[in-house]
């Protein structure tokens, strides 16, 4: 179980005035692409919304119900612009989902950018990301600013938010264990339980015990480790 790979729900963004093609050939593309590379996704029915993406406030109220009727079904979700999409539909679509969050946007090709295929995806990238700085929405981008799924270097940013999507789940329900108080003069190791406490870590201050074997009977406690462990 440690090693399984992450399952995602891949969310589509859109524009009204960019070509509907685009995101049929994104939603093809990206779902089979993490399919080669071992991993599960999940996909909002196509019919929910126009052309199975997201652009409206109401249509991100709708992608927030698909979430929460597959909630622990997923461990991030990936936010894919085929064209520039926008980001209020985002914003209400993604703000209560509580997993890590990857944009990724198509680049454009300097000899489609006529109407019919031209993307703007890299100045949407940066609209939706600055609104979620406002929504205090954290996710998670990597450079390039723009990459097609089909690249190399899509497999490389997966594997590493794959990484990003184990290591927030399984800090959720962790627990610290501090051992020892903190003298007055060590004021660098200071930390804001509080602030911490709301990203679910819990903290358990252990009394510093003299001798090997008081330790250990302090740390089995704490953690209710079977003393035999």
């Amino acid at each position: 179980m440690k090693n399984q790979k992450s399952t995602f729900a891949l969310y589509f963004g859109n524009r009204g005035f960019f070509p509907e093609s685009l995101i049929a050939i994104a939603r093809k593309e990206v779902s089979e692409t993490l399919k080669k590379l071992g991993y599960s996704s999940l996909m909002m029915d196509s019919h929910l919304t126009r052309y199975g993406a997201v652009e409206t406030a109401e249509e991100g109220r709708k992608y927030a119900k698909f979430l929460e009727s597959n909630c622990g079904k997923f461990d991030g979700v990936i936010l894919v612009l085929p064209n520039f999409g926008d980001e209020n539909g985002a914003a209400a679509a993604l703000q209560d989902a509580d997993v890590p969050i990857y944009i990724l946007a198509y680049p454009d090709e300097l000899d489609k950018m006529d109407f019919k295929q031209r993307r703007d995806a890299f100045c949407g990238k940066f609209s939706i990301m600055d609104v979620f700085y406002q929504y205090r929405l954290p996710y998670t981008v990597f450079p390039p600013h723009t990459i097609h799924p089909l690249s190399k270097e899509f497999k490389k940013q997966i594997e590493t938010f794959d990484q990003v999507c184990r290591i927030v789940k399984g800090m959720k329900r962790m627990t610290v264990g501090a051992i020892g108080a903190r003298t007055t003069a060590f004021k660098t190791v200071r930390f804001d339980e509080l602030a911490l406490q709301k990203y679910f870590p819990v903290f358990v201050f252990i009394q510093f015990v003299s001798g090997k074997t008081g330790i250990n009977i302090c740390c089995l406690n704490a953690f209710n480790v079977p003393s035999n462990c």
